[in-house]
């Protein structure tokens, strides 16, 4: 949102604070404007770029191309020397389109929502976590410090105290 909003693109919805009260449901209005967009000829392309969850300790940004919807793998297309086969559908493209895509959309959006969502948090976590590890250390050697600085004065007084008898008894 603050990338797009400093530059010339347009963003043409915004949803934000989604992810920590998400539902499938809630997919279903951004999925049905951005095919609303694609069916109008308005977008060619429709990228979903999320973070992907790989451990606590690592997140990867993910992009994906969600529209038009291209299931093969890379290496189907570069073993597929001759011609393309057609698919033929009964029902037709369209009728598949508008009743397949849609589902697939909702559970993908869903989930990246969801894994980006997971990854922030564990990100956050392992920086609270370093915080906490980083304050536990500084408190250790503030102690180490004070205890220094209190046995140097205690050090200092026994020696006054020893120093001044000696001038007494003198």
């Amino acid at each position: 949102e603050e990338h797009y909003g400093k530059r010339a693109w347009p963003v043409v919805a915004n949803y934000p604070g989604i992810a920590e009260t998400m539902q499938i449901s809630d997919t279903h209005d951004i999925v049905e404007r951005t095919l609303e967009l694609f069916r109008a000829g308005e977008v060619d392309e429709v990228f979903l770029c999320y973070t992907e969850f790989v451990s606590p300790l690592q997140q990867e940004a993910k992009c994906i191309q969600l529209l038009p919807a291209n299931f093969s793998k890379a290496e189907d297309n570069e073993e597929q020397k001759g011609p393309a086969v057609l698919i033929e559908y009964d029902p037709s493209p369209e009728a598949v389109f508008e009743s397949i895509i849609p589902e697939y959309l909702y559970g993908v959006l869903y989930g990246a929502v969801v894994e980006s969502f997971c990854s922030e948090q564990s990100a956050r976590r392992m920086a609270m976590e370093a915080a906490a590890d980083n304050a536990s250390e500084m408190i250790e050697n503030l102690n180490l410090s004070y205890n220094r600085a209190r046995q140097a004065a205690i050090t200092q007084e026994i020696t006054e105290i020893v120093a001044g008898s000696g001038q007494v008894g003198a």
